[in-house]
């Protein structure tokens, strides 16, 4: 799951690109249905992207392995950043987490929602597992009964 099966090659399936584009658009348009400010608009689409960028730059600088955080650890980050987020900054973090997600549909990442704008810069493989999106992703990837 996650892992790179080529260059450029997709690695969600169809339901995995349909449940992404639905979430992704649907946080967006709440996002934009609280008429956002001028400051809430640069939160989501600029502050909140640099700010996950600035960690995972000290976190895992350039020349160092790859993390894929999967399992309870890497859904324990994925909530716990999430909830805080959305608790204190709520507009900013739809618009952060629909843009996130809506990239990772247009490159085809799986695991790599939250992180697909550092990992495009940087051209980085990070990867954090997703409750909502992991299952999905592991039944479109299981090999497939030939037999019937």
């Amino acid at each position: 799951m996650g892992s790179e099966v080529g260059p450029g090659a997709r690695q969600i399936g169809p339901i995995g690109t349909v449940a992404r584009v639905c979430v992704g658009a649907g946080l967006l348009i709440f996002g934009f249905a609280g008429e956002p400010s001028p400051l809430e608009l640069v939160a989501g689409f600029v502050l909140l992207p640099a700010a996950e960028m600035a960690a995972l730059l000290v976190l895992r600088p350039a020349g160092s392995e790859p993390f894929h955080l999967y399992g309870a650890v890497g859904y324990a980050v994925n909530f716990g950043t999430a909830g805080l987020l959305l608790a204190v900054w709520t507009t900013p973090a739809l618009l952060f987490y629909g843009a996130s997600i809506v990239l990772a549909v247009v490159k085809g990442y799986a695991g790599r929602e939250i992180l697909a704008r550092s990992n495009l810069l940087r051209r980085r493989d990070d990867q954090l597992a997703c409750a909502a999106f992991s299952p999905i992703d592991a039944l479109e990837s299981a090999p497939r009964d030939r037999t019937q």
